[in-house]
């Protein structure tokens, strides 16, 4: 009897805890239990407060799945090196990332030109021109080409028009560009449009332009009012061209193959839902260049307008860079139908300059 009475009292320590129960007793999570599915973003911000669009998707995406879906995002990946936009690509593209966003300006430096339409110079110049090549259906052509870099495309979103932004004055005509550093993103279009302005490009962003304004290797940069009004950037290169958008920030979202394959149909539809109502909303979300004029002008930017003559000057520069654009069949036909559309949109009006900010 007091064998068994040892022997009852083992068995009842032995299914009481442990490690796979828990300390309360309660069942530990295993594969298919409620826990929420964790998908990891590669953000090459800083954060998200200055991706309206993509934040958007980020929250809609944990509302349309109840909490079932949850993504973390990782901050400044790939530490802000010049290549940055084509890691996230590779990355997602083997699975070391879930998801990413990247501009579509970068495409083109892994041999791929679907894209190159969107961000060439002086071309999609408003808010509203954005929201039209969206609603139009192009982009959703562009991003079916995305498997030859081995990553699947959830949307384009609409972003900041990016300006010209100068240190020691304001960048507008021909003779403000020629033989100044202008710090852009990588980008065979964008650098090479600069080169065509008489500037040479310089591939910093984040702190390194910070780095290249302070050592006086750049004289300029593009950035949209949005993030420009930040007092860093003001207090760095004070000068806005107020009528100049050189081309859009417009940003892809992309996901990897592997993991959106593992995902239920489900799943799959409430990413895609997500990536599309952030599409709808983004030039909207976007839109805050008014706001973000006050606030810089009240920082210390002064804002000029380049005059006519200097506009059409640099249509006149830029006539190497469409030409080249245009040898490929797909990139002409886009550029066609961008400028077709611009015929028929109505852009926003011109953010007013403050007083006292000219």
């Amino acid at each position: 009897p007091a064998l068994a009475a040892i022997v009852s009292i083992l068995g009842t320590s032995c299914t009481g805890g442990g490690a796979a129960t828990g300390d309360t007793g309660t069942p530990a999570p295993t594969a298919g239990s409620d826990e929420p599915i964790v998908l990891r973003m590669a953000n090459s911000y800083g954060g998200l407060d200055q991706l309206p669009a993509v934040a958007y998707f980020v929250n809609r995406v944990e509302e349309l799945s109840g909490g079932g879906i949850v993504i973390t995002v990782a901050d400044s990946y790939g530490d802000f090196a010049e290549d940055v936009e084509e890691r996230v690509v590779r990355h997602v593209a083997v699975g070391d990332m879930d998801l990413g966003w990247v501009g579509t300006r970068v495409f083109d430096t892994m041999g791929l030109n679907s894209f190159q339409a969107l961000t060439a110079p002086m071309l999609v110049d408003s808010y509203a021109l954005q929201n039209a090549v969206i609603e139009s259906g192009m982009t959703d052509e562009m991003i079916d080409t995305l498997d030859e870099v081995g990553v699947t495309g959830l949307g384009v979103l609409a972003g900041g028009l990016r300006k010209p932004i100068g240190t020691d004055g304001p960048i507008m005509g021909p003779a403000d560009w020629q033989g100044i550093g202008f710090g852009t993103y990588r980008s065979e279009g964008q650098e090479a449009a600069i080169r065509a302005l008489g500037a040479t490009p310089a591939l910093v962003f984040g702190p390194r332009r910070e780095d290249a304004i302070s050592s006086d290797t750049i004289q300029g940069f593009e950035m949209g009012m949005f993030i420009y009004q930040d007092p860093k950037w003001v207090a760095l290169a004070p000068h806005v061209t107020a009528n100049v958008s050189l081309w859009p920030q417009m940003d892809v979202l992309i996901v990897s193959p592997d993991r959106l394959e593992s995902l239920t149909d489900e799943q799959q539809a409430w990413l895609q839902q997500a990536a599309d109502d952030a599409a709808g909303r983004s030039a909207d979300l976007a839109d805050t260049d008014a706001r973000a004029s006050e606030a810089a002008c009240e920082a210390g930017a002064r804002f000029a307008e380049a005059s006519e003559a200097d506009l059409a000057a640099l249509d006149d520069l830029f006539e190497p860079v469409y030409a080249d654009l245009e040898r490929d069949e797909q990139t002409r036909n886009f550029i066609e139908e961008i400028r077709a559309l611009k015929e028929s949109v109505s852009p926003e009006s011109e953010p007013v300059i403050p007083p006292g900010c000219a």
